[in-house]
């Protein structure tokens, strides 16, 4: 998958499984992620009235579609969360969100 494809793909699952309720436009990139047991990361540059999201997909994982629409899906849910200084990223809220997104199909195929 290029970075053009999975940049439809963040639009196409914004409208079928967020409601188009994501920001329309957040680059979704590709980098060499190495040793970072990590295949996806999402940064946040906040100002008052402004956020730019950023999704980054570990390049290693071009030839498995399956797994990147998994983990694009996985970043989604932390651009939607924006969790505040003391919540866990992965907590009680990301997992309800997972959940919501798997009751609306939205891995049917992929896990």
């Amino acid at each position: 998958m290029t970075e053009k494809q999975l940049t439809a793909l963040y639009k196409r699952y914004n409208k079928k499984y967020f409601d188009n309720e994501l920001p329309a436009e957040v680059p979704v990139r590709l980098v060499d992620m190495g040793n970072t047991n990590s295949c996806g990361l999402t940064t946040l540059f906040a100002e008052p009235g402004l956020s730019l999201h950023t999704i980054y997909l570990d390049s290693n994982l071009v030839e498995h579609d399956v797994f990147l629409k998994f983990t694009l899906l996985h970043e989604m849910v932390h651009v939607k969360q924006r969790p505040s200084d003391n919540e866990n990223a992965h907590g009680q809220k990301f997992d309800e969100e997972m959940l919501r997104l798997a009751f609306r199909g939205a891995f049917r195929g992929i896990w």
